[in-house]
């Protein structure tokens, strides 16, 4: 199947290969930063999530404190070949920061 994905939407092996997994496995969610492949896996019925959701999800979980997070997001934008924006990285920082202010805890600002 994940040749299939290949040729009809243009994928990238292991992209096609994720959702094809996911599908045969009823896995209903894929991790994937790839926008082609977020497409076809929500047309297939799957929920895809990508680096910066899973970093703001471990904050919210408590698995990664606010500086591991957010030096993780900066890092994305900075260091990594993925197309991030900046607009992106601000806005979870953001986020990680309210957080932290619902919950009464001190406020940083690393950006």
């Amino acid at each position: 199947m994940a040749a299939v994905f290949v040729r009809r939407w243009g994928l990238q092996m292991g992209e096609a290969e994720a959702i094809a997994l996911s599908l045969e496995l009823g896995v209903p969610l894929i991790f994937t930063d790839d926008l082609d492949a977020r497409a076809v896996a929500k047309r297939y019925g799957l929920s895809s999530h990508g680096s910066v959701g899973i970093l703001l999800r471990a904050y919210r979980e408590g698995i990664l404190k606010e500086v591991e997070v957010i030096d993780g997001l900066r890092n994305l934008h900075l260091r990594s070949s993925l197309f991030i924006t900046l607009d992106l990285v601000k806005r979870a920082v953001e986020s990680v920061k309210n957080q932290n202010t619902a919950a009464g805890q001190d406020r940083k600002d690393f950006l």
